[in-house]
């Protein structure tokens, strides 16, 4: 019997049934096994399901074995994952042996001792990708240890972000037989120095490496200057140096190296380069060969925009983003002038970078003047100092009828007829391919506005849609409640909603869920209003969402029972990450959560501010599932999942 005619069997559907209606109890899952051993004849999938009863750890194979087995995955909230403890190793080895080839895995939340046993046990498996995650600090002593087990020499593909690798460890790393053949490294967010890294620069060749990513660090231009100079990446293509210290000095290195004869792709965004690294940057030119160069947020002001408008190297499809960076109104009409011949790719990011409206009127008429910009798919304008008109203008030209993504948030609008004008103009223009629409912190909202929004024509094929922050004069609106439901009803297709401070309260999400919006979402967001106590009452049996996996509750003025009463009323299933921080208490809370819960598949419990309670406690309660990645007040909020 194949997957297609197990969907089709009364018997299987029936089991199906069960498992979807109970995914963390025990006797679906063992009647299904037995099923499947019965009538598909796969013991591999029926023995995963076997051992997915015993989880403290979390093994997820590679995206296509998953799809191929996508109803037990739907079903089951992904516990076709194999969940083994470090005594059932041997086990999942023998089972993994006769199933798909597992070409990535993801090894979390062991201790190096831990971690050394558990690479020797699944050194048969050979994957391709490997990503130890959250492992203990490794020194230079344990670092040779791990480096050389067979199943990381075997990786090409490795990443280790978020480590804390002490001195001589990545000198281990640079000279393991796992460097010979590894093609990409992730050493993001791992906390390194330009001293740490020199230890990998200065090792031996990498013949292979062609994607290296150490963003989120400490590095400075030291680094940059070593890996210019450096024969020891003779394939690099990718390198990753985002939202670190890079200053001018690192620009001057990475234009004048000799080294990177390669490389393709080079993210520098969120390096403080300022105009002079960047103009130099951009003005002694890199490798003909690059296709991609990112220099968002580094400081770039009117010689650095110059530079660009005039950069003849840098062609077609390789500079998307001038985001933050305020290069100023001549320098920003000479790229337009350069992107009128030349064009620009698919994402025309323009966010935070001085715009103004005699600015967007020259890019409009570039727009219009040829097919220069015809490929343009996602346009932001965000936090630009842009009028109600000049938006209207832009509506009104015809150069969106393409887009598919439209973000003009923080766009400010003096009065409210203006406001009007603006909204009025967006309605009625043609944007036939739209599907993501972002209109955060734009002033002068009304309900007449959503109102006005629900009128519009390519309003029903919207997929995300983001209302938050709006800039309110005066007192809330009491019908506000009335025109959101009246926009989202109209929102057929929308899975992704963010309606953050707003102001709403649970009249509002009473209106909105009675008009029967939500069966199709999977992202919704209502962190920063006043929803208070009453929520907690009301969310778990009062609104029918199947298909949320992120629901974002920072802020909301939820205290224990909030996360308490999530918990027990088990009508989110689908629900991967929910955030709860800002409200007080919910650590205990969440600790009643983690022992009773019915989200079978969360995966991430952000509990950032939000307590001073032991999280060690919660830690504890839910390792036997392996699911939950808690976030402790301790550490840094982390952001939900894009797509």
């Amino acid at each position: 019997m194949s997957l297609t005619q197990l969907m089709e069997d009364p018997d299987g559907l029936a089991i199906l049934a069960l498992c979807r209606a109970d995914p963390q109890s025990i006797t679906p899952r063992l009647v299904l096994a037995n099923y499947l051993d019965e009538r598909l004849q796969s013991a591999w999938v029926a023995e995963c399901l076997r051992l997915s009863l015993r989880s403290p750890t979390l093994i997820p194979f590679d995206q296509a074995s998953l799809v191929a087995w996508w109803p037990f995955v739907g079903c089951l909230g992904g516990l076709l994952h194999v969940q083994v403890g470090l005594e059932l190793v041997s086990a999942m080895r023998r089972v993994l042996a006769v199933g798909p080839v597992v070409q990535s895995l993801h090894l979390q939340a062991f201790n190096q001792d831990g971690m050394l046993r558990l690479l020797h046990e699944l050194a048969a498996l050979r994957p391709q990708r490997l990503w130890l995650q959250r492992v203990a600090v490794w020194g230079q002593p344990g670092m040779r240890q791990v480096m050389r087990q067979p199943l990381i020499v075997s990786a090409i593909h490795l990443k280790l972000d978020g480590q804390r690798f002490g001195t001589g460890s990545l000198w281990e790393l640079a000279n393991s037989p796992a460097l010979q053949t590894l093609v990409a490294l992730d050493l993001s967010r791992c906390d390194l120095t330009d001293t740490i890294v020199q230890e990998l620069i200065r090792g031996p060749v990498y013949p292979h490496l062609r994607q290296l990513t150490l963003g989120k660090n400490r590095l400075g231009d030291g680094t940059a200057a070593g890996l210019a100079g450096s024969d020891n990446f003779p394939q690099l293509q990718v390198l990753d140096l985002d939202g670190n210290r890079l200053g001018p000095g690192a620009a001057t290195s990475l234009a004048q190296g000799s080294g990177l004869k390669k490389l393709e792709s080079l993210e520098l965004s969120g390096n403080p380069l300022q105009d002079s690294g960047g103009s130099t940057l951009l003005g002694k030119g890199l490798s003909t060969r690059l296709r991609y160069l990112d220099l968002a947020e580094t400081g770039l002001g009117a010689r650095g925009g110059l530079a660009l408008a005039t950069a003849t190297w840098l062609g077609r499809e390789r500079f998307q983003s001038l985001r933050g960076n305020q290069v100023g109104q001549g320098a920003l009409e000479a790229i337009f002038r350069r992107w009128s011949s030349d064009g620009t790719g698919p994402r025309l990011d323009l966010a935070r970078c001085g715009l103004d409206d005699g600015c967007l009127d020259r890019l409009i008429a570039v727009w219009q003047g040829g097919q220069s910009l015809a490929q343009v798919r996602e346009l932001s304008l965000a936090d630009n100092p842009l009028s109600g008109e000049a938006i209207a203008r832009l509506a009104a030209s015809g150069c969106l009828e393409d887009l598919e993504l439209l973000d003009i948030s923080g766009v400010p609008k003096a009065q409210e007829d203006q406001s009007r004008e603006w909204l009025q103009g967006l309605a009625v223009a043609s944007m036939t391919n739209l599907q993501h629409l972002v209109l955060a912190r734009c002033s002068g909202f009304a309900p007449e506005d959503y109102t006005l929004l629900a009128g519009a024509p390519w309003i029903a094929q919207l997929r995300s849609l983001d209302l938050s922050d709006p800039r309110i004069d005066g007192a809330r609106e009491p019908d506000l409640g009335w025109a959101l439901a009246g926009l989202l009803t109209r929102c057929g297709k929308l899975e992704s909603l963010h309606l953050a401070g707003m102001g709403l309260q649970v009249d509002d999400l009473r209106l909105i869920a009675g008009a029967g919006c939500g069966a199709c979402w999977r992202e919704l967001n209502l962190s920063r209003n006043p929803l208070g106590e009453e929520l907690a009452e009301w969310l778990p049996k009062g609104w029918n969402l199947p298909t949320l996996e992120i629901l974002e509750l920072a802020q909301v003025g939820g205290t224990s029972r909030l996360a308490t009463r999530l918990g027990m009323a088990r009508v989110l299933p689908a629900l991967r990450v929910l955030d709860l921080s800002g409200n007080r208490e919910a650590d205990s809370g969440a600790l009643d959560l983690c022992r009773v819960s019915g989200f079978a598949s969360l995966e991430r419990l952000v509990l950032w501010n939000s307590g001073s309670r032991d999280i060690g406690l919660l830690n504890w309660s839910r390792a036997a599932s392996g699911q939950v990645q808690l976030m402790p007040s301790q550490t840094a909020r982390v952001a939900p999942l894009q797509g």
